[in-house]
C-alpha cells in the first residue's frame, strides 16, 4: 500500500491517469484481500472515475465487474446486479467475448444466492457456452461446478454428479489442487445425500488430504465438519467429535464464524446422541450466542452499507448541484460579458466632425454617424425627415407626409 501511495503522487506529477488507475485499482485489491470491503470499493470507484474519463470501454467494464464483486460480498444484491449488468452491456457491445462470460458467470452466483435457481442455471449455461467457444478449461470446469450446484439445490442430484465429476475431471488434468479438492468436497455432499455414506466418506477423505498438502486451512475445516457428520450417521461418536473438535479449532484460529458456527452446532448432536444432554446443551448455546452475534454483525454491516449508499448519493447530490451552478454561473457570466462588450464598443470619446458630424474610427477613416454605430453595436437605423428638414427642403409643401423606410 505504501508504494502504491508513492506511485500515485509520482504519476499525478506527470499526469499518468492510465498510471494513477492501475495503482488505485490494486490498492482496492488489497483491500479486498484484507476484507476491508469498504476501502475497497472507494479505491476502485476512484479508479473507475479515471477510466470513465479516459473513455476505455475495455477498463470500464473490468471496473464495473470488480464493483459490483464488492457490493456482492456486502450483500447488497440491488447495486451489485447493476454493475454487472452495465459490465455485460459494453462487453457485448464491443465484442469482449471472454469478459462477457465473466459478467454472465457473477449474475448466475447472485442469483443463486437470491435462490432464483432457474435465473441461475441460465447465466452459468450462457457463460459455459463462450467458455466452451473459446476452449478455456479452467473457467469451463468452474462453470461446471456451478450448475452442479444448482442442479444440488434443486435436488436433480444424477445432473449435479454428472457436471462436478466432468469439473474434476479437468480440474485433475490441470492439476489444480486447491478445486480438485473443492470438486471432491461437493461430489461428497451429493453422495451424502443419497445416503451413499460411504462413497461420500471417500470423497471427503480425498478432498481433506488435497487440502492438507496445500494447508487450505478453510477447506481444511469444513472436510472434518463433513467427515464429523458421517461419523455421527454411522453412530461412531468418538470419531465424530474428534473430527468436529479439530474443525473447530482450526475454524478458531482463522477466525472463520460460519464455520465456527456448523462446528458447534454438530458437536452439540454428537454429544446429544451419546446422552450427554449437559454437553450438548452448552454447545447448543454456544453455537445460538456466535449465530446472534454474527446476525448482529451483518446487521451492522447492512447499516454500513446504507450509510455509505446515503454518502455516495449525498456526494452525487452536491456535485449535481455543483454542476448546475456552475453552469448557472457560466451564463450569467457570458451576458455580462455580452453586454461589457457592447458598452466598450459604444463607450470612451468619438472623434465628431464639428460640421458633417462623420466620426473618426480607429483606422483614421471618416465615417457617416450610422455606419459607424450600425458597426460597433446592435442598432439598425430607419431614415425619415424631421419636420424642421421639411420646411427647409420644401418650401411649398404644406402637409408632406414623409415615410420612413
Amino acid at each position: 500500500m505504501e508504494n502504491y501511495n508513492k506511485s500515485v503522487k509520482i504519476r499525478k506529477e506527470i499526469d499518468d491517469k492510465i498510471g494513477i488507475a492501475n495503482s488505485l485499482k490494486n490498492m482496492g485489491l488489497i483491500s479486498q484481500n484484507k476484507n476491508n470491503f469498504y476501502e475497497a470499493l472507494n479505491y476502485y470507484k476512484k479508479s473507475f472515475e479515471i477510466e470513465e474519463e479516459i473513455g476505455d470501454k475495455s477498463r470500464i467494464s473490468e471496473s464495473l465487474l470488480v464493483i459490483g464483486v464488492i457490493y456482492h460480498k456486502l450483500c447488497n444484491y440491488d447495486q451489485a446486479l447493476e454493475y454487472y449488468l452495465k459490465s455485460l452491456e459494453i462487453n457485448e457491445k464491443i465484442g469482449l467475448i471472454e469478459k462477457t462470460s465473466d459478467s454472465l458467470n457473477q449474475l448466475g452466483i447472485i442469483y443463486s444466492e437470491l435462490e432464483n435457481n432457474e435465473k441461475a442455471l441460465q447465466y452459468y449455461k450462457k457463460a459455459l457456452k463462450i467458455r466452451e467457444q473459446l476452449n478455456n478449461e479452467k473457467e469451463i470446469a468452474g462453470s461446471y461446478n456451478n450448475i452442479g450446484t444448482i442442479y444440488n439445490k434443486l435436488e436433480k442430484y444424477d445432473e449435479a454428479l454428472e457436471y462436478y465429476k466432468k469439473s474434476l475431471r479437468i480440474h485433475e488434468k490441470l492439476s489444480n489442487k486447491k478445486e480438485i479438492a473443492s470438486s471432491l468436497n461437493n461430489i461428497g455432499i451429493i453422495y451424502n445425500d443419497l445416503k451413499k455414506y460411504d462413497k461420500a466418506f471417500k470423497c471427503y477423505t480425498k478432498s481433506l488430504k488435497a487440502r492438507d498438502e496445500i494447508n487450505d486451512k478453510e477447506g481444511i475445516s469444513s472436510c472434518l465438519i463433513n467427515i464429523g457428520k458421517y461419523y455421527l450417521e454411522i453412530k461412531n461418536y468418538e470419531k465424530a467429535q474428534s473430527s468436529l473438535e479439530r474443525a473447530l479449532k482450526i475454524s478458531e484460529e482463522i477466525g472463520n464464524k460460519h464455520i465456527i458456527i456448523h462446528a458447534y452446532e454438530v458437536i452439540s448432536q454428537v454429544y446429544s446422541s451419546k446422552g450427554d444432554y449437559k454437553k450438548s446443551l452448552e454447545f447448543n448455546n454456544k453455537f445460538h450466542e456466535i449465530k446472534d452475534k454474527v446476525i448482529n454483525e451483518d446487521v451492522s454491516e447492512k447499516i454500513g452499507r446504507l450509510e455509505l449508499n446515503y454518502e455516495n448519493e449525498k456526494k452525487e447530490r452536491e456535485m449535481e448541484i455543483y454542476r448546475l451552478k456552475n453552469i448557472e454561473l457560466v451564463n450569467i457570466n457570458n451576458e455580462l460579458s455580452e453586454a461589457l462588450e457592447k458598452v466598450k464598443n459604444l463607450s470612451g470619446l468619438l472623434p465628431i466632425c464639428a460640421s458633417c458630424k462623420k466620426i473618426r474610427d480607429d483606422e483614421g477613416y471618416w465615417e457617416q454617424v450610422e455606419t459607424y454605430i450600425t458597426e460597433h453595436s446592435e442598432v439598425k437605423f430607419t431614415h425619415g425627415i424631421c419636420p424642421d428638414c421639411v420646411k427647409k427642403l420644401f418650401p411649398d409643401s404644406n402637409n408632406l407626409n414623409i415615410l420612413e423606410k
